[in-house]
C-alpha cells in the first residue's frame, strides 16, 4: 500500500550524497573533510538500502491474504517508518535550502559556527532513530515467527481498460415502485401522511425513493421533493437549515424556533401539496422535532422516511396510514440479473468461446453468496468485471476463495473481498473517502487534487497526476465503490459519494492501519497515533475564554499528522503545531486561526470566512514559506488582500491549482518572471499590465483553467496582448473572461479546438453593444455562458451554428432596442444542444423554426418577462423539462396551454427558481 510513498522517499534520499548537500547548503568545499557531514552520508545510504527492502516487503504484503493480527501489526509499522523516513528527508532538504544560504562569511562559518547549526544533528539523531526502530521491528517479526499468507487469487489488473460505467436499470423494485407512488397519490387522504419504505443496509432504499420521486406523476402532483439526507449523527438546526435551504429562506444566524416558524409559514403559503423526503433516518424522536415544522395543509402532502430501523416510523406514525414497504431480498433470478447487468456489459467480448455457456451457473453460486442483497451484487459484479484474464477459469477461482467463516455478514464479507482486490495503488485513494461525512456529496476536482497532493499517485510521463487519479476514481465506480453523483458536459464526473457501507468499510480499515482517523468529538484524537485525522461536527468553543485554549486538542503539537481535513464549526485552529502537516482542508467555519508553522502544505483549502482580524499579513507570509505548494484554494473565503505578497508567492515552482477568493480582491495574473511548469488552473486573477511589455507573457504551457477579469478601458495592445496569451495556452479547457464588451468581441478563440467550457460576461450596466461574429467562439464548445451582453443582433444565428454545444446559458442579457428584440431558432440549429438556460433575458418574442433544437432535453427561463413561451415548444420531441418563472399572468395561461398539450413534460415546480440560479451559478464556478 506503501509503494508510490517510498517511491517518493528513495528519490529523496538518493539526493543526499555529501556533494548535493553541499550544493544544497551551498558550503565551502573544505567542509567535505567535516567528519560528521560524512557520517550522514554513510547513514543515508545504509537507510537508503533499508526502504528498498521495506518496499519490497510491502508490496509482498499487499499481494498476500493477510489475516493474522500480528501480520497488520507488522505491516503497519513498516509503513510509520515510511512516514517517519519521508518526514525527516523532507524537512533536512528544506532545512538545507533555506538555513544555510544566508551565511555571509562562509569559511569563518565553518570554522566557529557549524556546531550552532542543529539541524544537521538533528537528522542524524532521527537517521539513528529510524534505523533503532527497524531493527526492533525486524527483531518482533522474527520473535514472533510472522510469516505471509497465500497469494490473493485472481490478481485485478489496474491498467486494463475500462469499460464505459453502465447504469442499469435497478433490478425487483417494480412492486414496490407502485406501491409507494399509489401512497403519496392517494386523494382520499387528504392529510399530511407518512409514506415509509424499511430495510437493511444495501438493499437500495434511497434508489427505491429516488425512482418514486422521479416519476412523472409525482412531480407533477408535488413539483420538486424537498430531499433531506439525515444519516446517524445530525443536528436538529443543520437539518432545519438544510430544509430552509431548499424552500430559499435564508438560515443564517436563526435558531431552532424561529427557523420552524418560516419553514412553516413557507409551506403554509405553497399552492400544491408538498413532498418532503427524509433519507436515513435512525432516531425515533426525528420525526417529532420536524413534524413541528411541518403544517398539515389538507392538500394531500406527504413525507416519505427511509429506514433501517421499523421502530422509527411506529414512533412516527402509530396507526400506520400507510403500512410501511419492507424491501425484501431479491430472489435467485433477480439476483443473477442484476449481477450479470454488471459483470458482463452487453457490448464486452468475451475471448473465452465456452465463457458465455458456463456463467450463468456460476453466476448462481455467485449470487448465493451474496444473499439477495443488492449492493453485494453489484459490489461483487463490479469486482468480476474487472478480473483479469476475463475468463470462466478466473471466476472459478475468485469463487473458490470466497469460503468464508468469520462471522461478518455476507454483504461485507463481499465488499472486504473487492477491497483486498483492488489494485495496489488505488486501495489507499479509496481509504480517503474515509474522511468525508456520512452521505456527503463530495466534489471531484478537489479530491483528485488531494489524492495528488498527497502523493498516493504514480507519475506517468504521458498523463498529469490529476489525470491519472480521474482514471483511479473512475476504476472505483466501474467496481461500483464509488457512485457518480453529477457528470460534467463532457461526461467527466462532478460529484461523487460512497454508500454508507462502503464508508465504514473504509474507516475500519483506515484507522487499523494507521492511515487515517475519523472524529466526531476532540477526546477522540487527543492520543491520536494516525497519519491523518478527519474532524466531524466538532463542538464550537467560545472564544472569549483563553483559558480553555490550552485544553483544545486544536492546540495539541503533533508530529505525525500529515494531513487534517475539518468538516464543521470551530472557534480556534492553530496551524503552527502541525509541523509535518501535507493538506489542510477547512469546509465550514473557523473563526480565530493561528497561521504559521509547517512548510510542507502540498494543498490548502479554506471554504470559510476566517476572522484573521490584523492577522492577513500572518496569513501571506506563511503561504510564500510553502516551498512545495501544489493547490492554493481560497474560492469561498475571505483572507485580506494578496497584493503584498503576490510576487512571492508566484515564486513557488511547485504551483498546480490557483483559486482565489470571489469576494476578495481580484489577484494579479502572474508576472513574466516566473515560470510556472506545473500550473494548470488560474482561477479570479486580474489582466496584469506588465503582459503588454515585450516577450511579457508568464511561462505556464500547462494550463489548461483560466479565469481572468480584464481591467475596463479600450486598448488595442490590450486585445494582442490577451490574443497572444491565449494562443500559447494549447491546453487550455476551460475560459472565463470579464471585461469591456469591444475587447471581448475582439479576442479571437476560434482556433481553441481544446476549449469545451466558455464563460463571457460584460461589466454590469455597460451600454456597449457587442457584435458577436463566427471568428469569437471555438468550434467544439460543449457549454458557454453569456452575462451581460448587449448584443447589436440576434446571436442565434451564431451560436446555432456550434455544432457540438450542449448548454447554454444567457443572463441578464438584451438586444438593441432599435432593433428586433427578438430571437430566431433556424431549421437545423442547436443540433447537439440538451439544456438552454435563460435568466433576466429582455426578449420580445421567440421564433423556433421546425427542426430546430431537435436534442433539446431541459428549457428554463427565469425572469424574461414580457417574453411568452413559444407554442413551437410543444414540437420538440425530446424535451423533457420545462420551467418557466415569469410575473405575468399571461405568461402562466401559455404554460398550463403547453403542460395540456405535452403531459409528458416535467417542471420542478416551485422551487424550480432557486434549482435555476443554484445550477447557473454552478455551472460559471465549477467545471
Amino acid at each position: 500500500m506503501a509503494e508510490v510513498l517510498l517511491k517518493a522517499v528513495l528519490s529523496k534520499l538518493a539526493q543526499l550524497s555529501v556533494g548535493t548537500i553541499l550544493s544544497l547548503c551551498k558550503i565551502d568545499e573544505k567542509v567535505k573533510k567535516f567528519k560528521s557531514l560524512g557520517e550522514i552520508e554513510n547513514d543515508v545510504k545504509s537507510l537508503s538500502r533499508e526502504l528498498e527492502y521495506i518496499q519490497a516487503c510491502i508490496e509482498d504484503a499487499d499481494k498476500k491474504r493477510i489475516v493474522d493480527k500480528t501480520q497488520k501489526i507488522w505491516v503497519r509499522d513498516l509503513m510509520d517508518i515510511a512516514y517517519q523516513i519521508d518526514n525527516a528527508v523532507e524537512t533536512f532538504l528544506l532545512e538545507c535550502s533555506e538555513k544555510l544560504p544566508g551565511i555571509v562569511n562562509r569559511l569563518k562559518w565553518w570554522q566557529k559556527e557549524i556546531k550552532k547549526i542543529p539541524f544537521l544533528w538533528d537528522f542524524q539523531e532521527e537517521i539513528k532513530r529510524i534505523r533503532e526502530r527497524i531493527k526492533e521491528i525486524t527483531e518482533f517479526k522474527d520473535k514472533y515467527i510472522i510469516t505471509l499468507g497465500e497469494d490473493k487469487i485472481p490478481e485485478s489488473n489496474s491498467d486494463v481498460k475500462l469499460d464505459p460505467v453502465d447504469n442499469p436499470d435497478v433490478v425487483g423494485f417494480d412492486k414496490g415502485r407502485v406501491q409507494i407512488a399509489n401512497h403519496l397519490l392517494d386523494k382520499n387522504v387528504p392529510e399530511l401522511a407518512i409514506v415509509s419504505i424499511v430495510g437493511i443496509g444495501g438493499l437500495g432504499k434511497t434508489t427505491l425513493a429516488l425512482k418514486v420521486c422521479n416519476s412523472e406523476d409525482v412531480i407533477k402532483r408535488f413539483g420538486n421533493p424537498i430531499w433531506i439526507t439525515i444519516s446517524q449523527k445530525y443536528e436538529l438546526l443543520h437539518v432545519l437549515g438544510k430544509l430552509a435551504n431548499e424552500l430559499e429562506i435564508d438560515s443564517t444566524g436563526k435558531n431552532e424556533q424561529y427557523l420552524g416558524k418560516l419553514i412553516h409559514m413557507s409551506l403554509t403559503e405553497r399552492e400544491k401539496p408538498y413532498l418532503i423526503v427524509l433519507d436515513d433516518v435512525w432516531t425515533e424522536t426525528l420525526w417529532k422535532e420536524i413534524a413541528k415544522v411541518l403544517p398539515d395543509t389538507k392538500k394531500g402532502s406527504r413525507a416519505l422516511i427511509t429506514t433501517r430501523i421499523e421502530n422509527v416510523v411506529h414512533m412516527a406514525d402509530a396507526a400506520y396510514t400507510y403500512i410501511p414497504y419492507n424491501i425484501p431480498l431479491l430472489n435467485e433470478e433477480e439476483s443473477v440479473k442484476l449481477l450479470l447487468k454488471k459483470a458482463v456489459p452487453r457490448h464486452r467480448q468475451c475471448p473465452d468461446p465456452t465463457f458465455n455457456f458456463k456463467y450463468e451457473d456460476l453466476a448462481k453460486q455467485f449470487a448465493k453468496k451474496c444473499g439477495g442483497l443488492p449492493l453485494a451484487l453489484v459490489v461483487l459484479g463490479g469486482l468480476l468485471r474487472t478480473t483479469q484474464p476475463f475468463d470462466f477459469h478466473t471466476w472459478n477461482e475468485l469463487l473458490g476463495t470466497m469460503s468464508w467463516q468469520s462471522d461478518e455478514n455476507e454483504c461485507t464479507k463481499i465488499i472486504s473481498t473487492s477491497y483486498e482486490h483492488l489494485p495496489f495503488a488505488i486501495k489507499l485513494c479509496f481509504l480517503y473517502f474515509a474522511a468525508f461525512p456520512e452521505d456527503k456529496i463530495i466534489e471531484v476536482e478537489p479530491l483528485l487534487r488531494i489524492w495528488a497532493a498527497e502523493g498516493l499517485i504514480p507519475a506517468d510521463k504521458n498523463k498529469t497526476l490529476e489525470q491519472t487519479a480521474a482514471c483511479f476514481l473512475k476504476d472505483l465506480v466501474q467496481r461500483s465503490m464509488v457512485q457518480v453523483v453529477q457528470s460534467n458536459c463532457d461526461g467527466s464526473m462532478k460529484y461523487c459519494r460512497v454508500h454508507d457501507i462502503l464508508r465504514d468499510l473504509a474507516v475500519r480499515e483506515a484507522e487499523e492501519n494507521n492511515f487515517l482517523k475519523v472524529c466526531s468529538k476532540p477526546d477522540d484524537w487527543k492520543y491520536c497515533k494516525a497519519h491523518r485525522v478527519a474532524i466531524h461536527c466538532v463542538d464550537p468553543i467560545p472564544t472569549e475564554l483563553p483559558a480553555r485554549l490550552a485544553a483544545n486538542p486544536y492546540y495539541n503539537t503533533s508530529s505525525t499528522i500529515r494531513s487534517l481535513l475539518l468538516f464543521g464549526q470551530s472557534s480556534v485552529f492553530d496551524c503552527s503545531k502541525y509541523s509535518v502537516l501535507r493538506v489542510l482542508g477547512m469546509e465550514d467555519r473557523v473563526f480565530h486561526v493561528n497561521f504559521g508553522g509547517s512548510r510542507h502544505l502540498r494543498y490548502l483549502q479554506v471554504n470559510t470566512n476566517i476572522r484573521v482580524n490584523n492577522n492577513s499579513d500572518q496569513f501571506w507570509k506563511w503561504v510564500k514559506s510553502m516551498n512545495y505548494l501544489e493547490t492554493l484554494d481560497l474560492q469561498k473565503s475571505v483572507i485580506g488582500d494578496l497584493s503584498k505578497y503576490i510576487c512571492s508567492i508566484w515564486g513557488i515552482k511547485t504551483l498546480r491549482h490557483v483559486l482565489m477568493g470571489y469576494t476578495a480582491k481580484y489577484t494579479q495574473g502572474p508576472p513574466a518572471s516566473v515560470d510556472l511548469m506545473n500550473l494548470q488552473t488560474l482561477k479570479n486573477v486580474t489582466y496584469n499590465k506588465l503582459w503588454e511589455e515585450q516577450s511579457g507573457l508568464p511561462n505556464i504551457p500547462q494550463l489548461c483553467k483560466l479565469d481572468i477579469k480584464i481591467s475596463s478601458g479600450e486598448s488595442q495592445k490590450k486585445v494582442e496582448t490577451l490574443t497572444r496569451l491565449l494562443e500559447i495556452l494549447n491546453h487550455l479547457i476551460y475560459l472565463k473572461m470579464m471585461g469591456d464588451a469591444h475587447v471581448l468581441e475582439k479576442v479571437v478563440l476560434q482556433s481553441h479546438k481544446n476549449l469545451k467550457f466558455l464563460a463571457l460576461s460584460c461589466y454590469y450596466g455597460s451600454d456597449d453593444t457587442i457584435v458577436l461574429d463566427d471568428g469569437l467562439l471555438p468550434p467544439y464548445l460543449l457549454e458557454l455562458h453569456l452575462q451581460y451582453f448587449k448584443f447589436e443582433s440576434d446571436p442565434m444565428p451564431v451560436l446555432e451554428k456550434l455544432g457540438s454545444l450542449k448548454i447554454l446559458c444567457i443572463s441578464w442579457s438584451t438586444i438593441r432596442k432599435d432593433k428586433d428584440v427578438g430571437i430566431r431558432c433556424s431549421n437545423g440549429g442547436f443540433k447537439q444542444l440538451e439544456e438552454l438556460n435563460l435568466e433576466r433575458a429582455k426578449l420580445e418574442k421567440w421564433e423556433i423554426q421546425a427542426g430546430a433544437m431537435p436534442m433539446l432535453k431541459c428549457l428554463r427561463a427565469y425572469g424574461c418577462d414580457p417574453l411568452l413561451p413559444p407554442a413551437e415548444l410543444i414540437q420538440l420531441p425530446s424535451l423533457r423539462y420545462l420551467d418557466w418563472i415569469s410575473h405575468v399572468m399571461e405568461n402562466n395561461s401559455s404554460i398550463s396551454e403547453i403542460f395540456m398539450k405535452r403531459p409528458d413534460l416535467k417542471s420542478h415546480g416551485p422551487t424550480s427558481s432557486k434549482l435555476f440560479r443554484d445550477q447557473f451559478q454552478h455551472h460559471l464556478n465549477c467545471y
